[in-house]
């Protein structure tokens, strides 16, 4: 459990509108941009404005979470906020960073508290980069076309160093049987984000998945019989820097899937 205390009072920060740039996002603007700028300005949240009418705040904390359940999925920050329900009240008076409203709803200044901020003790924190690199692969479904985590591995000595990556599958004669398998015997694929690492007991697993569908695990994992959906899966982590890939193969009929490797797709590769 992450442990904190209070930080040494300290007095208010008023700004002006002109000096609070990197403090406010536009609802425009992405979840991307806004956890960058929270990164950056120490303070680790932003107000969101639709032109000057206030809408809102973000915290980076926020945004990770939402990052790794499958809840940012929204491409602008305005559209984020109405997703969530949220609406100019939901800043509370301990929150370091307070927006100045004028009877309208124009956040017409902003207001830095540190006296209600506590310094973190044992907080499992990510850098801007490790931050950036877990958004990223959010996005790209765990695979990055342009190979940042394979780019930043060879940085810090692993150049030159074999990088492995697994294929989840399911082979069958049919896709749709290969999903009625999967959806068997590996329906925790449906279960996104954070989740799927920290559930503790099978049973857990099964209380996300009641009500879910075969159909879903569509795009999830590769399925069915045809080798050249294996071989793309294949050359995206050729295309992202990793030298080596291993087939994770899900289901009872293990004999089958290696004779259609042995036969159909290591030929290919």
């Amino acid at each position: 459990m992450p442990l904190s205390v209070p930080a040494a009072p300290t007095a208010k920060d008023h700004r002006a509108l002109a000096e609070e740039e990197d403090l406010v996002c536009d609802a425009s603007d992405s979840p991307l941009a806004a956890i960058e700028k929270c990164l950056d300005n120490g303070v680790g949240a932003c107000l969101v404005v639709d032109g000057r009418h206030y809408l809102g705040r973000v915290s980076l904390d926020e945004l990770g979470r939402a990052a790794l359940t499958g809840a940012l999925l929204a491409p602008t920050l305005g559209q984020h906020l109405r997703e969530l329900g949220r609406h100019r009240s939901n800043a509370s008076p301990t929150d370091i960073l307070q927006p100045d409203l004028d009877p309208a709803g124009n956040l017409i200044g902003v207001t830095v508290d540190r006296s209600a901020q506590r310094l973190q003790i044992a907080r499992p924190d990510m850098s801007h980069c490790e931050f950036r690199a877990m958004f990223d692969a959010f996005l790209s479904s765990w695979i990055s076309s342009k190979g940042p985590y394979v780019e930043k591995f060879e940085e810090g000595g692993g150049k030159g160093k074999p990088k492995y990556g697994q294929i989840t599958v399911c082979y069958a004669k049919s896709k749709d049987n290969a999903k009625r398998t999967a959806f068997e015997v590996w329906p925790n694929a449906l279960v996104e984000g954070s989740a799927s690492q920290e559930l503790p007991l099978p049973s857990d697993f099964e209380q996300l998945v009641r009500g879910r569908e075969a159909d879903e695990l569509e795009g999830t994992l590769t399925l069915g019989p045809d080798a050249d959906e294996y071989v793309d899966k294949v050359k995206e982590y050729d295309k992202a820097g990793y030298t080596h890939v291993y087939f994770h193969h899900v289901g009872p009929d293990q004999d089958a899937f290696l004779a259609f490797a042995q036969n159909e797709l290591l030929p290919r590769l």
